[in-house]
């Protein structure tokens, strides 16, 4: 309607176009950047403020209040001034649209009010244009708007997309039902590239033997313990074997669940009763066994005073 009775307020907005299109070809990188550094200075913040929380008791003991403190304050720093940057490069973006809008606008105006002090339009008829190129002007931002929120849209993906890349675990498909030895073979293991942890180590742990595995702090013991339990599966060389299979070929999924008992430095716990934080991931609880070793561990007794008791 508008090609056909007004041609050259055709001209105009397809002339503003380009300046949309450079808005956007200029900004989108800065956008994208900006959005990214946010999202990893957030993240970074959350994680120094949750162990902050976490290890609150270690903290007052050993009166590290300056030096948490002061880790603390640099991550929010970092997060503050990344979101800064951020609203700073969005706020330019909208406000160049904004411009080329209103901009747009006059010259829409200039236009059609030229036309009715001349007497070639009509208020009818200037509403009828004016809603028309409205609704243009309406889809030429939108568009505009849209590409903003892909780039900040494209910085988020781009972090999903890392843990999606990740490559599955690998378990193997042969079941044990028992183990009556475990070997390892010329084991070697390193985190990177300037320090080898656990270097060409061999040996036998048989059934029925008790084993300590001594050693300075950092020295490997826990790395070894991961290993031989398969929870790190990469970046090791050597071969580790349950009886005569190699442990790469073997459920041990099904194996840590069924036949390797494992005591943490730091258990896990869930929010809920004491009785299935016992009894969790069991599929058969004996009750009777349950009430001896908790008094054992004088335990009964305690969980007893409680007005719920489990």
């Amino acid at each position: 309607l508008l090609y056909n009775y007004e041609f050259k307020i055709i001209i105009i907005i397809l002339s503003i176009i380009p300046i949309y299109i450079f808005i956007y070809l200029l900004l989108k990188k800065p956008l994208y950047i900006q959005k990214l550094r946010l999202l990893e200075n957030q993240s970074f913040f959350f994680c120094i403020l949750n162990r902050i929380l976490k290890n609150i008791k270690v903290i007052k003991t050993k009166v590290l209040f300056e030096k948490t403190e002061q880790e603390y304050k640099n991550s929010f720093y970092n997060l503050f001034k990344s979101i800064i940057s951020f609203n700073k490069i969005s706020s330019i973006f909208s406000s160049l649209n904004n411009i080329c809008t209103t901009l747009l606008r006059i010259l829409i105006l200039l236009f059609m009010g030229i036309k009715i002090i001349q007497g070639e339009l009509t208020i009818g008829q200037f509403t009828l244009i004016s809603s028309y190129c409205n609704m243009i002007i309406i889809s030429i931002t939108y568009y505009l708007t849209l590409s903003e929120n892909y780039q900040n849209t494209k910085a988020s993906f781009l972090r999903i997309k890392e843990f999606l890349e990740i490559k599955k675990e690998n378990n193997g498909k042969i079941i044990l039902n028992n183990i009556n030895k475990i070997e390892v073979k010329n084991l070697s293991f390193s985190y990177d590239s300037t320090n080898t942890l656990i270097k060409n180590f061999s040996y036998k742990f048989n059934k029925g033997k008790i084993y300590s595995i001594i050693g300075s702090n950092g020295s490997g013991k826990t790395t070894l313990i991961d290993l031989i339990l398969g929870l790190i599966n990469t970046t090791l060389t050597g071969e580790i074997f349950y009886d005569q299979n190699n442990i790469n070929d073997l459920d041990m999924y099904l194996i840590r669940k069924k036949l390797v008992a494992f005591v943490s430095q730091e258990p896990y716990l869930i929010v809920d009763t004491i009785y299935n934080n016992f009894t969790y991931n069991l599929n058969y609880i004996d009750q009777d066994n349950l009430n001896k070793l908790l008094i054992e561990f004088n335990l009964k007794e305690k969980i007893d005073s409680f007005q719920k008791k489990y």
